[in-house]
């Protein structure tokens, strides 16, 4: 990245984040996320997986939050969308980066770069809501399976 990158970035990655946590609780108190990217295509492919990487560290430091956020970043290229847009893929007329509170089922934050019409941004919005709801219900359903495994394996010993 360009010097210039890191602090819009940082500012995106801070609004997208805040509404995760719970901020009452812990009133004095400061919070630095530092994210190392090594390697990346686009910025906002960097703002959703550092989303969802930043959400992933605190949840695991043990910072009350209300929920973990998730990113994801649809491209438009034309009449195709793609998911996860790489420079690879050609060029993308618009982006839209979407932070999500699956659990809670809202919006943290969103950013797009290009045009695009209001219908079509609603629509956009619209297939990332909808993967990131059956990728968190795949992955609740998961959880209750290892859940469900572990308390049958210790109930055998």
């Amino acid at each position: 990245m360009q010097d210039t990158e890191p602090a819009p970035l940082s500012a995106l990655l801070t609004s997208h984040l805040i509404p995760a946590l719970q901020l009452h609780l812990l009133p004095k108190s400061a919070l630095d996320v530092h994210l190392l990217i090594l390697e990346s295509d686009t910025l906002p492919n960097v703002l959703s997986a550092g989303l969802t990487v930043a959400s992933a560290a605190i949840a695991d430091a043990g910072i009350p939050m209300f929920a973990l956020g998730v990113g994801s970043t649809v491209g438009k290229q034309g009449y195709k969308l793609l998911v996860d847009p790489e420079a690879a893929e050609g060029d993308v007329d618009t982006t839209l980066a979407l932070g999500v509170l699956p659990a809670l089922g809202k919006v943290s934050g969103v950013w797009l770069t290009g045009e695009v019409d209001v219908e079509e941004a609603i629509q956009v919005r619209g297939f990332i809501l909808t993967g990131i709801e059956k990728l968190s219900f795949r992955c609740w359903s998961a959880q209750q399976q290892v859940r469900r495994l572990r308390t049958a394996s210790w109930a055998k010993l």
